[in-house]
């Protein structure tokens, strides 16, 4: 990795490049004052060895006709750092084909197993007859506030919906349990990827501490 820093002590801009090109710049984007590039080594400063931990329970994913390839590109990374075993993709929800999905995936895509169906309600049926939970990201009248998960024995599935529209009524209906992030601000609600993770990183806490407490 490559950090350049302007020299222009009025400005001082610092940003990263993973490797050097000839389109490296030479002067400051912001100033135009000369710019000082450090090489650091890979992994320097940081920890990311380190951190990988080994899930025990099964999460899955259903991203239900999600409009944003970038979106679904940014939910692969999220599910690839919260353990999740499968991401169903539904609907117009766009595949790891892609240009866009793989780069916010940033890899992920090809670490996280995934398949693609055009009705979330048959993926919904199969995973409930194989004893998945469905647990929907949608904010309605029975929902509950995050953080509202309880230890759960059960594998489950986290269903995420449409940036517009939700996730589809009648698969809404088939969810044994709804979660909606609470908010304190004037929006009324998050990203989708920004509420999935934060969702799934619950769920995974909660089957985790299912599995240490046996």
């Amino acid at each position: 990795m490559f950090i350049f820093q302007c020299m222009n002590t009025s400005c001082r801009l610092r940003f990263p490049s993973p490797a050097l090109t000839a389109a490296e710049p030479r002067y400051c984007p912001k100033c135009g004052g000369m710019m000082r590039c450090r090489q650091y080594s890979a992994g320097e400063g940081s920890d990311n060895g380190l951190l990988r931990v080994q899930s025990t329970h099964s999460l899955v994913a259903m991203l239900d006709n999600i409009r944003s390839a970038y979106n679904v590109g940014a939910m692969f990374r999220t599910a690839d750092g919260a353990g999740v075993d499968h991401i169903f993709l539904c609907g117009i929800t766009s595949t790891p084909a892609h240009p866009r999905v793989r780069k916010t995936a940033l890899g992920a895509e090809g670490r996280v197993a995934w398949s693609h169906n055009n009705n979330s309600l048959e993926i919904a049926a199969r995973l409930r007859s194989e004893g998945f939970l469905l647990w929907a990201v949608e904010r309605s009248s029975r929902s509950t506030a995050l953080p509202s998960v309880e230890d759960v024995s059960d594998t489950v599935a986290l269903i995420v919906g449409n940036e517009v529209t939700g996730i589809d009524p009648e698969l809404l209906s088939m969810a044994d349990r709804c979660f909606h992030v609470p908010m304190y601000g004037v929006k009324g609600s998050l990203n989708v990827e920004v509420a999935f993770g934060l969702t799934a990183y619950q769920v995974r806490n909660a089957l985790e501490r299912c599995a240490a407490a046996r």
